[in-house]
């Protein structure tokens, strides 16, 4: 295993143990308290289930098989790009502070990208975001300020990272 595997691998291990559970707690506080109804709710915690089954799992690969970190990494962004699209999609409704899952999905992703990439994937997040708050009726009063303040929020906290990256290499 070379120095840029073990950082990579080291870097997904701090991911999992800091944003995974993040998520997990985010996730399960809108089940809680956002009052959504109980066979979604179950369709959300299997998604919860399914994906953190599969980030722990990821890391438990790559630690045996660190030549295929770059492969992981790619399969693991689109695979969590995919789970967070459904629970925004479903959870926005009645938990909105759902949308910081782009974010967790965001933050590694900055790390590894370019200026330009990042703000490409922070673009199209953004812009499920606004197909989600559209689709819910919710591009009026106080969830349209909330929309634009998510959306800001995303791509500069992303280009800042990105930015903090490129200046400490």
């Amino acid at each position: 295993m070379d120095q840029n595997q073990r950082e990579l691998i080291k870097t997904m291990q701090l991911f999992t143990v800091y944003l995974t559970p993040f998520a997990i707690m985010l996730v399960t506080m809108g089940i809680f308290f956002g009052k959504i109804e109980t066979f979604l709710s179950i369709i959300i915690s299997v998604l919860l289930l399914v994906t953190t089954i599969f980030n722990l799992g990821t890391l438990y690969y790559v630690k045996k098989e660190p030549k295929k970190i770059y492969l992981v990494q790619r399969i693991r962004l689109g695979i969590n790009y995919t789970f967070n699209i459904a629970f925004v999609y479903l959870m926005t409704p009645f938990w909105t502070p759902i949308w910081l899952v782009f974010l967790l999905s965001m933050v590694p992703l900055s790390l590894i990208e370019s200026r330009q990439n990042t703000l490409m994937h922070t673009s199209i997040m953004s812009l499920v975001l606004l197909t989600v708050y559209y689709m819910h009726g919710m591009l009026q009063g106080v969830h349209l300020g909330e929309f634009i303040v998510y959306v800001v929020f995303l791509n500069m906290i992303s280009v800042f990272v990105n930015q903090l990256i490129e200046l400490h290499q």
